[in-house]
């Protein structure tokens, strides 16, 4: 979006008069200035509300550990609770870094310190969590990630193929099938 303000800018500074112009050339300008500013309001708008998204879930993370702790019954549950509240941070930091930059991270490295503090460590099951990330610069899996995700209990893997319909999608790197029978990455 920081592109298209640029060129309005750029418009405005080159071509003052057209603001000013009478008819349609006129008109036409300041609905396009106004539509701007309503898209840049909007944006600003969903990045504090995903912000405050990614401070409570990294809350109820906190909230959710303590669980597992005490109710062992639970940990499957609770650990993969905690680990889709983790993608849905990462996916957040990723849309807040789009709408910044109209383009999604080259890796997940770029989203820190600004959008989160450090890429969460993730683990599917009770065990080694990591926050290791494969990047996958080039889409050759097809409609199905199996072949691409590794056979781990976390991590992340993240799309950074432009050309590919997933560009920006990230994933749990994990083949673990859940307790509700899917399998990790599919989240």
């Amino acid at each position: 979006m920081k592109y298209l303000a640029a060129i309005f800018l750029a418009v405005q500074l080159c071509v003052p008069s057209v603001a000013e112009a009478p008819g349609d050339a006129g008109r036409e300008y300041q609905d396009a200035k106004t539509a701007l500013a309503k898209i840049l309001a909007s944006e600003a708008k969903e990045k504090t509300g995903l912000m405050a998204r990614i401070t409570e879930l990294e809350t109820l993370d906190a909230d959710l550990y303590r669980a597992a702790v005490k109710e062992p019954h639970r940990r499957k549950e609770l650990f993969l609770q905690m680990a889709r509240n983790k993608l849905e941070v990462l996916r957040a930091a990723i849309r807040m870094y789009f709408i910044d930059n109209s383009a999604y991270p080259p890796d997940l490295k770029k989203l820190t310190p600004k959008y989160v503090q450090a890429i969460p460590e993730v683990a599917v099951m009770p065990g080694p969590a990591s926050g290791r990330v494969y990047v996958l610069d080039k889409d050759v899996y097809g409609r199905d990630l199996y072949d691409a995700v590794g056979h781990t209990n976390g991590g992340w893997l993240y799309v950074s193929d432009k050309n590919s319909p997933r560009w920006g999608d990230v994933y749990i790197n994990s083949d673990r099938i859940t307790i509700e029978g899917k399998y990790a990455y599919q989240y």
